[in-house]
C-alpha cells in the first residue's frame, strides 16, 4: 500500500522503470509517505556506516508508520500468483500470516528479516513456517545469546539463523546440526555508504539458492 501522492508516484514510476511489475501495488489517498532518514557517519576504525532516523530532522516529529496491507487487498492478490519459489517478508500482521498460511502447503521458501528483534508471541508463530531467519545484531556476543534462546524455545528450528555483524561479516547457525558458523566480512579500501548492504545480501543470497538447486532447503540437501 502507498500513498496516491508525489512520493507514492515517484517510487511507482522508478518500479517501472526497472521492469517491476506494479500492479498489486495499492495506492491509497488516505496513506501518508513512509519515510525514513539515513544518516552516513564513520566509526573509529574510518569505516563507513549508517543508522536511520524515524523523526523529521526539522521538526523533530515522528514520520508515519508502516501500514500493512488489508486482508482484503491480500485475498485478491493470493488468487492471481502462482506459488513463489521464495517468500521474503520483514512485517508481521493479520495479512502477512493470511499469506503464509496460504502458501505452507506449497514448496515455498520463507525468508524472515524482521526490522527489530522482538522476541514474543507473534514472533514464534511467524518463526513455526520459517526456513531462513536473518537478523541484524551487535556483535558474536548478541548472536550467540540470541541463537542459543531460540533453540531452547522452539520445537522446530529454521534451516538457518543468519546474523549480519556489520563489518565482522556473519554468523550462521544450521537448525539442523545447530553448528555455528562465522564468515568474515569482505574487506574494501573504498566503502561510500553501507545503507542497503543487509538488502543486498539477503538478495545475493536468493538469488544463489536458485541457482545452486531451488529445492535447496525442502530435501535437506544442504
Amino acid at each position: 500500500r502507498l500513498g496516491n501522492d508525489v512520493a507514492g508516484k515517484f517510487l511507482i514510476s522508478e518500479l517501472k522503470k526497472h521492469n517491476v511489475n506494479t500492479e498489486f501495488i495499492i495506492q491509497d489517498q488516505s496513506i501518508s509517505p513512509r519515510l525514513i532518514e539515513n544518516h552516513k557517519y564513520e566509526t573509529n576504525s574510518n569505516i563507513a556506516n549508517h543508522r536511520f532516523s524515524l523523526n523529521c530532522p526539522n521538526c523533530h516529529n515522528v514520520f508515519s508508520k508502516y501500514i500493512a496491507p488489508t486482508i482484503k487487498s491480500v485475498k485478491l492478490t493470493l488468487n492471481k500468483l502462482k506459488s513463489p519459489e521464495f517468500l521474503f517478508f520483514d512485517r508481521l500482521s493479520p495479512s502477512t500470516f493470511k499469506i503464509l498460511d496460504y502458501y505452507k502447503t506449497e514448496k515455498t521458501i520463507f525468508f524472515f528479516e524482521p526490522p527489530k528483534i522482538k522476541v514474543n508471541e507473534n514472533f514464534f508463530k511467524a518463526i513455526s513456517f520459517v526456513h531462513i531467519l536473518k537478523m541484524a545484531v551487535n556483535d558474536k556476543k548478541e548472536a550467540y545469546e540470541i541463537g542459543n534462546k531460540l533453540i531452547s524455545n522452539l520445537q522446530i528450528i529454521p534451516k538457518l539463523l543468519l546474523f549480519t555483524l556489520g563489518e565482522e561479516g556473519i554468523l550462521v547457525l544450521f537448525g539442523d546440526t545447530l553448528k555455528w558458523e562465522h564468515f568474515p566480512g569482505i574487506q574494501s579500501n573504498y566503502i561510500v555508504d553501507t545503507c542497503g548492504a543487509g538488502d543486498w545480501f539477503s538478495i545475493g543470497l536468493i538469488y544463489s539458492l536458485r541457482r545452486i538447486r531451488k529445492n535447496f532447503f525442502l530435501n535437506n540437501e544442504y
